[in-house]
Order: C-alpha cells, then structure tokens, then sequence
C-alpha cells in the first residue's frame, strides 16, 4: 500500500512519506464529450486514471487504501435516503472550491445499490447538506456524477442512476460554498436508492491521486549535451543524417523569441501525411549506441494547427535498424523498437481545456497486443499543449534488460514531469540499442491533414546519463 503524509489542520496523518495528494482532473461525460470510464478520468483530454478504476485515499493517507472516511451497511428496510455523515473529514480538509468523492463497496461486502442521478431527478440527485456553527443549513446538489463500469470503455455520466457494486465506483463532485470549515457543525453526504441487492457496505473516498514529481528535471544533464541544433546556422543539415526529400521545413526567425532566435518551420498540408523525417544516429554522435539516452527540444505550434480530429507522430527514440518498430512491422525483442512521440486530437470540451493538444508516446513494445504501435498519454494537465506558445519537451529513456520488463521513459514539460513509466520491455537481445533519435513528424495513421497547420522546432539539445 502506497502511504503518504499529509497535513491537514495541524494533524499529520502518515508517517510515511512517498507520495502527496492530488485533486483529480475528470468531467462525468455527455453526449458531446467523453468523460470518466475504466480508463480515462477524462477520455476527452486523453487523461488517465494513475491506477483503472479510479484513484483515491482513504482516512489514514493510504493511496487506494481501504479505510473509508464514512461507511454504511444498506439495509434493504433502510430509508430511501442514505446518508454517510463526512463531518470529520470536512473539518479536516483544508478549504477548497472543489469536493470529489469515490464512493465502493467495501472488502468482503457484495450486492449493489442504484442511486438516482442528477440526471433523473436534480432535486433527488447526491447531495451534500452541511449545518454551521451559527446555525444556518445548506444543500447542494452534485455538480458532476457518474459511475465507472469494468464491462465498457464509454463514460456514463449521462445515465440516470449511479451504479456502485463490486465491478462498479461512483465518483461524484461538489462545488463548495465559501464557508471555511472551522465554521461547520456537520456535513451529510446524501443519495437517494432506486434499487438494490443484498445489505451492501459501502465506503466514501477523497478522489484523489499521487502527485506526479519525481525524479525531477535533471537541469545538470541537460547542461552536458553532445549534440545542439538551434538551427542559427543556414547548412545545419549537415548536422543531421536521412532527411528526407519530402519533409516541409523551413528555417525561420522563431516567432515569439528575439530576432536573434532561429527555428525550424515543420509545415503540414492536406496532401501529405509527413511534414518532417530526419535522424541523429548514436554511433556516429557517441562512437558505439548506448542503452540509455537524453535528449529535449522547444516546440511552438502556430496558430493554424490542429483544429479538431486528427493525430500523429512527433519526435521520439529508436532502434528499428531496417527491420520492425514502425508502420506496423510488429516488434517481437529481437527486430527493433521505437518509442516516438504522439498528438491526439484537439480536446472539444466545455471547459478551460478546449483546443488544447493532448501529447503522448506512441510504443512499439514486444510482446504487445497492438500489431502498430501502443498509444500512451501523458495523463498531466500541463501535457495538453494550447497553441502559439513556447514548450521544452524532454525526454529520458533507459533500455530494458533483456528477458526483463524494467525499461524506464521519462517526459518533462516544462520541466515538470507527465510521465515515468519502469515496466516497459522493448527487448529480448542486447544487440538492440537506442539506433537514433528520431524526428519524425507524421500526421497518422493513414489520414491525411484536414487542414494545413504549421509548428515550430529549436534549441534541441541531446545529452547521455
């Protein structure tokens, strides 16, 4: 069980110091905008839960822990309005604008309840009725609510109950008034049952998940490069190796930056799916290839790009050597094997996040199941990118051992991190090695731009751990 300490009026909850909280970015989901399912906590944004099923802490700090802040058994003579008293715990939070809670079943406990939603009734919907110290009592309905459901991908926030059993979590948010907690007397958490079966126990969480922060931006590495390109030379290809015929660039004052600043246009049009193909092979930068390697470079995506669907390739590491690791050519350890960047669609939602540009990794991995690549998304908020801004996108990647599955990739935005995977297996062999870095800037798949868009690339930097 991961233990964490936090500090929450004067009280330190754990001892054991490996994690801290934080609030979860989710949306329940509508007709429009894909939500909270097994996955994702916002399928929309690409932003997914730390663990399936949904993040959370229980009362004594335990990430995923099973000692709820409120219990009760679901009698089936109960009262159709069940209520679990959160008195404690709100007292105990410091103030805040947002409440979201996990509500399961609790260990050895079975059945379900059905509770109605916000969606069927909003005056029957979950609530929370709160009571202060002066004497005044309010009631406020769920903001957003929705169940999770290990049976589908989609998102459920528009049905009109909240399931919770053994294969079901409810996650319902609350916009607080701004009564700061010293001042409450009590506060109920409150659902109204449509059905049930058996007397199931169920327990409220904080939705809540690690903060992702360590290892930090490695700033004395980055210091160390073998390799820069800010492109203020006019013949820096020939810094460069296999940059193809085809590639869109130009080498352009940067936009946003002093005049003194260069960068590399990579255009995009509807009649091609490359913009840019060009490689840094290691053995002729290093002498030999290395099992690990570092390397980062400023992006700006321009006012035309991405508007809607879409989604493609952008820089990353390889080892394909000729044979596997791309356009489906399925990597079985032995062949070859790349981790490229990934875009995905820009985020159509009703929220801050709208037109912002969702970055991953796209994998090809041995053993997996995908005959192309894997698509993991970087789950951070600060990895949706919004356009006509400057980012420093790094990236760490050590090789796994053969017949192990402990190769790591690290992704820093910013300098701050939004991904660190340790279980990646890219090899069975030693003979495969990080081949090159690859600057390969594709939209797909097999469809073609919808609309001509253009980015910007500079100041890449390449430096071995």
């Amino acid at each position: 069980m991961l233990k964490i300490s936090w500090l929450v009026s004067g009280l330190l909850l754990s001892s054991a110091v490996t994690a801290v909280p934080q609030p979860v970015l989710w949306h329940e989901g509508n007709k429009d905008i894909r939500g909270a399912t097994q996955r994702y906590s916002y399928h929309e944004a690409f932003i997914e839960w730390q663990t399936p099923m949904g993040d959370w802490y229980d009362s004594a700090g335990s990430y995923l822990g099973d000692l709820p802040f409120s219990r009760l058994t679901v009698q089936q003579d109960s009262d159709n309005w069940l209520s679990w008293d959160l008195t404690a715990m709100l007292q105990q939070l410091p103030p805040q604008q947002e409440l979201a809670l996990l509500l399961r079943l609790q260990p050895d406990s079975a059945g379900y309840v059905l509770a109605t939603s916000k969606e069927r009734n909003y005056k029957l919907a979950p609530s929370l009725v709160l009571e202060y110290q002066n004497g005044s009592r309010k009631r406020i309905s769920a903001a957003m609510d929705s169940y999770l459901d290990t049976s589908t991908h989609r998102s459920l926030g528009q049905r009109k109950t909240i399931k919770i059993a053994e294969q079901n979590h409810a996650i319902i948010g609350f916009t607080l008034p701004d009564a700061t907690p010293h001042q409450l007397k009590s506060a109920k958490l409150e659902l109204h049952r449509e059905r049930q079966s058996g007397s199931p126990t169920i327990g409220v969480y904080l939705l809540q998940q690690p903060a992702l922060d360590q290892p930090a931006y490695p700033s004395s590495l980055a210091g160390q490069s073998i390799f820069t390109e800010d492109f203020s030379q006019s013949n820096w290809e020939a810094n460069w190796h296999d940059l193809a015929s085809y590639s869109r660039t130009s080498r352009v004052q940067a936009p946003a930056r002093s005049k003194e600043q260069y960068a590399l246009k990579v255009s995009f049009s509807t009649q091609k799916n490359v913009a840019l193909n060009i490689s840094l092979y290691t053995k002729k930068l290093l002498g030999a290839e290395p099992d690990s390697l570092f390397f980062e470079y400023d992006l700006y995506l321009d006012k035309n790009w991405l508007q809607g669907d879409g989604g493609g390739k952008f820089p990353g590491f390889a080892g394909t050597y000729g044979r596997a690791g791309w356009g489906g050519r399925k990597a079985d350890g032995t062949n070859g094997w790349s981790a490229r960047g990934q875009f995905l669609s820009a985020i159509d939602s009703d929220d801050d996040l709208k037109g912002l540009t969702p970055l991953g990794s796209y994998l090809y991995l041995t053993g997996s199941a995908q005959s192309h690549g894997e698509v993991h998304p970087w789950r951070q908020r600060g990895s949706k990118l919004q356009r006509e801004r400057w980012y420093k996108i790094s990236q760490q990647l050590t090789l796994n051992t053969p017949g192990k599955a402990d190769g790591e990739l690290l992704v820093w935005i910013d300098e701050q991190l939004v991904l660190h995977r340790t279980d990646l297996n890219f090899r069975t062999i030693a003979e495969l090695k990080i081949e090159r870095l690859w600057f390969n800037f594709y939209h797909g798949g097999a469809d073609k731009p919808q609309h001509d868009m253009d980015l910007y690339i500079s100041n890449i930097r390449v430096a071995r751990p």
